[in-house]
């Protein structure tokens, strides 16, 4: 997270270096475990204007009522 972090933010300061007008917004995606990643870049870096996150897991208790009524294994994917 701390590189991402890091990564994000030199991007966000140096943006017209790699060719990108300074008025351009920037945004951050992820799948999955990188969507969860993106989440927490997020919150941390300031001036991100927009997120593309894909199958990220948002809900650390489980409490979503989907969270119950998926649980039988016909839901699961296995090949």
């Amino acid at each position: 997270l701390n590189d991402a972090c890091a990564v994000t933010q030199y991007i966000i300061e140096n943006k017209e270096s790699y060719g990108v007008d300074r008025t351009a917004k920037i945004g951050i995606a992820g799948d999955s475990a990188g969507a969860m990643i993106s989440t927490s870049v997020c919150q941390t870096v300031k001036n991100i204007d927009f997120q593309i996150l894909v199958y990220g897991l948002y809900d650390f208790t489980c409490s979503a009522p989907s969270y119950k009524e998926f649980t039988d294994p016909q839901y699961f994917s296995i090949p």
